[in-house]
């Protein structure tokens, strides 16, 4: 499955190789999500202008509130680590952090920078796969979560490059062996005229 990105995280759809999309979730009112955890949960916020934790399962009609985490206001989007403890956040001066669900301060993730995306942990939890905003083809690297070491895992742009300015909205399956992404694209015609007075 990969989150559906295209103007604001509001619902979950699942993929198929041939193009077929089917949406599995979709979020209600003014909620927007930021993860699917692996037991089905949700991690959301309600707004788009601030960020405010909820919990939402499925199905149910009511959110759990998690802002008594010690997540600092501007934080702006959050991934929750494969066994469910931790929930890794960009703050708004670009840094990230890792905060415990259970509550308590945040650590440091060393190696990043205010230009990296998150785009998702590996399974061990010991590493995520992040890219950096801007650039062309994207370099997607392996970030190790301890010692901010930064290995190169894949590159991804368009096969025809012409005109493309950024590779956005990174996903990669669970396996990382599929992934997708969008890409911003603006093209220009020249025209000479002649005889015009």
């Amino acid at each position: 499955m990969f989150t559906s990105r295209l103007w604001s995280p509001r619902q979950v759809v699942e993929l198929t190789l041939s193009g077929q999309r089917r949406t599995v979730l979709a979020a209600p009112d003014d909620l927007l999500i930021l993860d699917v955890t692996k037991d089905g949960k949700l991690l959301v916020s309600r707004g788009e202008d601030q960020f405010r934790l909820m919990a939402l399962v499925p199905g149910s009609k009511s959110e759990k509130d998690m802002s008594w985490l010690a997540i600092p206001p501007g934080t702006n989007y959050g991934r929750v680590s494969p066994d469910g403890n931790s929930i890794l956040v960009k703050e708004a001066d670009g840094k990230f952090s890792i905060y415990p669900v259970a509550g308590g301060p945040g650590k440091a993730v060393p190696g990043t920078v205010p230009e990296d995306e998150i785009i998702h942990w590996s399974a061990d939890g010991r590493s995520v796969l992040i890219h950096r905003t801007g650039e062309v083809p994207a370099r997607v690297e392996r970030l190790d979560i301890s010692t901010g070491k930064r290995v190169l895992f894949r590159e991804l742009a368009p096969p025809s490059r012409a005109g493309v300015l950024d590779v956005m909205r990174v996903a990669f399956s669970d396996d990382e062996r599929w992934y997708a992404y969008d890409y911003h694209r603006v093209l220009c015609r020249l025209s000479s005229v002649t005889g015009v007075k």
